[in-house]
C-alpha cells in the first residue's frame, strides 16, 4: 500500500500589519500597512491614509484617523476623530467616536460610549 499524504489547510489568522503594545503614541501612514492594531494605553495617535482596519485594545488613547473601511474600540475611556469609515464597534465602555463624514454601519455593545456622526451643513 502507498503511504497517503493529506494536506491540511487551516484558515488563515488575521493579525495587524502595524501593532502598538507600548509606548505613548506614534505616527503612521496606513500605505505601509493598512491593518492597525493599539493595544497600548494613554498614547497619542495618528494615522494618514486610508486604513483597511483600526483595532483599539488599549485605554486612555487619543486617536485620529482619516479613513477606514472598519473601527473597533474593545478598550475604555478612548477618544477618536475619524473622517470617514464604513463601520465602527464599540465593545469597550466610556468611549467617544467622532466621525466627520458619511454614514457608517454602528454597533455599540459597550457601556456609556458616544459614537457621533457630524451633520453636514
Amino acid at each position: 500500500m502507498k503511504p497517503l499524504l493529506l494536506i491540511l489547510l487551516v484558515p488563515a489568522i488575521a493579525f495587524a500589519d502595524k501593532n502598538y503594545v507600548e509606548g505613548h503614541g506614534a505616527k503612521w501612514d496606513c500605505a505601509k500597512d493598512a491593518t492597525v492594531s493599539i493595544d497600548a494605553n494613554d498614547g497619542i495617535y495618528t494615522f494618514k491614509g486610508a486604513c483597511k482596519s483600526v483595532t483599539v485594545n488599549g485605554n486612555k488613547n487619543k486617536i485620529a484617523v482619516e479613513g477606514s473601511t472598519k473601527l473597533s474600540v474593545n478598550g475604555n475611556e478612548n477618544k477618536v476623530d475619524i473622517t470617514s469609515v464604513e463601520a465602527v464597534s464599540t465593545m469597550g465602555n466610556d468611549n467617544k467616536v467622532s466621525i466627520k463624514k458619511g454614514a457608517p454601519k454602528i454597533s455599540n455593545l459597550g457601556t456609556n460610549n458616544s459614537v457621533a456622526v457630524e451633520k453636514t451643513k
